[in-house]
């Protein structure tokens, strides 16, 4: 299959042709032939193409199920408050049959969605370039199915950043719900006797200091703060993408695995991640700290007021510490000053 082609079509008196990426036509046009008339036209992501992905998914999935929820987006955040909202929408719908579309950048989030029930999961080959360009309608129905796009449209949470509205708010009104519903968390064991057989798993701090859409911290505050831990008695373990940290101990772990280990930490201290949203219901004391955005003009005051992790369902709001000081040296002491008062 080419990346990119320009395919013929025959059509009758109609001249036409499509342009297909990865197969998939994503612009059709030509010339429409009516008695002596030639009319040009040009259609972008003809509705051909909006079918031609469904018909992918069905052959995928089957046709036994009524309602199929595809996951495009890539933050852990909104696929993980969709778990305490989709029951909700199975009830008021009376859905009968049900499953979860992910793409193939998504299979994480497939595996969170099963720690909180056994529901039917597929990894779909349609690539999310594909369906985020195409699927722009919140609900399809076709063949007897209805589609719901979570989220849908893109613009619709982009745009909240300028408004007052809480993040889960907006989730929830996206999925058409009306309330958060708990769930128990169940996350399978892992050994790490061979990876991180030196860590001392009795006594340890989780960091998770590494963030994408927000101002990172310095390399200094992470180096002090994890000495200061260490003279106070504390093992080290640094959540890394790389698997490595010079700060402590590291390892090249799952999302599910670091979430195992996360709960048997003393504590963590996260930055406001979407990784720190699955953190927070491990009703492990936890320090979250927040700093400006990296998107638009967002303050670190209007990043906490949009993503304060305390309105999230399973959140302990007793052991939830929320940080946005700007001077690291000041942020540096609150954390070590309220470790020190509370757990030792």
């Amino acid at each position: 299959m080419k990346l990119f082609e320009k395919v013929k079509i025959n059509n009758g008196k109609s001249k036409e042709r499509e342009i297909r990426v990865l197969g998939f036509p994503i612009c059709k046009y030509g010339k429409i032939c009516n008695n002596d008339t030639k009319e040009k036209y040009c259609e972008i992501f003809p509705k051909k193409y909006i079918y031609n992905v469904l018909d992918q998914i069905i052959n995928q999935i089957g046709t036994q199920y009524d309602y199929v929820w595809i996951c495009r987006v890539n933050a852990i955040g909104e696929n993980y408050l969709l778990n305490f909202l989709y029951d909700e929408v199975v009830a008021n719908n009376n859905i009968k049959k049900y499953c979860f579309v992910f793409h193939q950048n998504n299979k994480h989030v497939a595996e969170i969605f099963k720690l909180f029930s056994p529901v039917e999961t597929y990894i779909t080959s349609v690539p999310l370039a594909i369906l985020n360009s195409v699927l722009e309608e919140k609900e399809y129905f076709y063949k007897n199915i209805k589609f719901h796009v979570h989220h849908c449209p893109l613009k619709e949470t982009s745009s909240f950043l300028s408004g007052d509205k809480h993040y889960t708010q907006v989730i929830k009104e996206l999925v058409g719900a009306t309330k958060y519903y708990n769930k128990n968390i169940k996350i399978p064991s892992h050994d790490f006797k061979l990876s991180l057989s030196n860590l001392n798993i009795d006594n340890f701090v989780f960091i998770n200091p590494e963030v994408k859409s927000l101002k990172p911290l310095s390399c200094e505050f992470w180096s002090n703060l994890c000495t200061e831990l260490k003279n106070k008695g504390y093992d080290i373990y640094v959540n890394s993408k790389k698997g490595v940290s010079s700060l402590g101990h590291a390892a090249q772990l799952s999302i599910i695995e670091a979430l195992y280990l996360a709960s048997k930490a003393k504590y963590i201290i996260t930055m406001r991640t979407g990784f720190s949203e699955l953190l927070s219901c491990l009703n492990i004391p936890m320090h979250t700290i927040y700093t400006d955005s990296i998107f638009e003009d967002n303050s670190v005051a209007k990043v906490r007021k949009l993503f304060s992790l305390q309105s999230y369902p399973l959140v302990n709001t007793k052991t939830l510490y929320e940080y946005q000081e700007i001077n690291e040296t000041l942020l540096l002491q609150c954390i070590l000053k309220r470790i020190q008062n509370v757990y030792i």
